[in-house]
């Protein structure tokens, strides 16, 4: 009842930051008339958190395009500064105000505060703050992610003693995560020939994939080679894109343990797909319009999903819980 009590709050919690910035997206981006009037000669500086003492981080206009518009804080998409005839455009993210909706702010994936490896977006290092960028990445905008884990060095062929006060990072080789953009400014993509495959064989929806957590994906791979995509046994599809996620405690200094006394009690619908925890934690909360719990106290309400739980009778109370974007 109490880990119940407690999963239901911080839903509430959730939601209401995501009210919040729902809020100020829409107010903040209500008359901006063009995003993407950025020129190949700019020189485009994002504000890295200006309340926590952050600088100036100087991104390609790749990066630029790549960035989710509902995230950028300035009113006007970018601040436009003229020095001696170069032009200078600034702007910042909600990211950096210290109010985008994350599951715990005390360990939040958002910044990659676990320092394990380094992020790369077109090849540029993501430094300090520019880590935040990999989740202002619109998940269609990303080309490509590939993950490198932190590996150990070779060490002497003659076993050598350490002391303790050794850093091991001073004999692990960081790993890394390398993200490729592509230009979808002018794209159509087509929902009919387009299949979306989660954590091996798991069929999503675009719109599930386009609330995705960059940051949360491990690897991304598009498969458009149409002796590669035949192989899938699908017909008619021009693409497949083949996602694998991190859990969240990859992405912290924070080891989560999750339990779960009654694993067949509970079942989660994210849009009528079942998923677990480790893909509803890689949802983007401002992406989710509502959440609703139905526990089989409520029989006319949860006899639609009664099928989805086993016969038996349980010592816990089976409930459904329904996420929609």
């Amino acid at each position: 009842m109490i880990r119940q009590l407690v999963r239901t709050n911080k839903r509430l919690l959730v939601l209401f930051v995501f009210g919040i910035m729902t809020t100020v997206y829409s107010s903040a981006q209500s008359d901006v008339k063009n995003l993407r009037n950025v020129a190949d000669e700019d020189t485009l500086l994002i504000l890295a958190s200006p309340y926590y003492g952050g600088g100036f981080l100087d991104i390609t206009e790749d990066i630029y395009k790549a960035i989710d518009p509902r995230l950028i804080a300035n009113k006007h998409a970018v601040l436009t500064e003229e020095k001696n005839g170069h032009v200078i455009k600034r702007f910042s993210l909600f990211i950096y105000d210290g109010a985008f909706p994350v599951r715990n702010a005390d360990s939040s994936p958002i910044f990659g505060g676990h320092d394990k490896w380094n992020y790369y977006i077109n090849d540029k290092n993501m430094f300090t703050d520019g880590r935040a960028l990999i989740s202002a990445i619109m998940p269609q905008a990303i080309e490509s992610i590939d993950f490198t884990p932190p590996s150990p060095k070779d060490l002497p062929k003659t076993q050598i003693i350490l002391p303790k006060s050794f850093r091991e990072d001073t004999i692990i080789n960081k790993g890394a995560v390398r993200l490729y953009t592509r230009d979808i400014s002018e794209s159509v993509i087509n929902d009919s020939t387009t299949v979306y495959l989660l954590n091996g064989n798991k069929v999503i929806t675009r719109k599930i994939y386009d609330a995705l957590n960059p940051v949360f994906i491990r690897s991304l791979k598009r498969i458009a080679n149409p002796e590669e995509v035949a192989n899938y046994g699908y017909k008619g599809i021009t693409e497949i894109v083949k996602i694998d996620i991190f859990e969240l405690s990859d992405l912290t200094i924070w080891q989560f343990i999750w339990t779960n006394d009654c694993p067949e009690c509970s079942i989660t619908l994210l849009d009528n797909i079942q998923i677990d925890q480790k893909i509803y934690d890689a949802i983007n909360p401002f992406h989710i319009k509502e959440i609703r719990e139905i526990t089989e106290d409520d029989k006319e309400s949860f006899a639609p999903y009664s099928k989805l739980f086993t016969k038996e009778k349980i010592g816990w109370k089976k409930q459904i819980t329904i996420i929609t974007l």
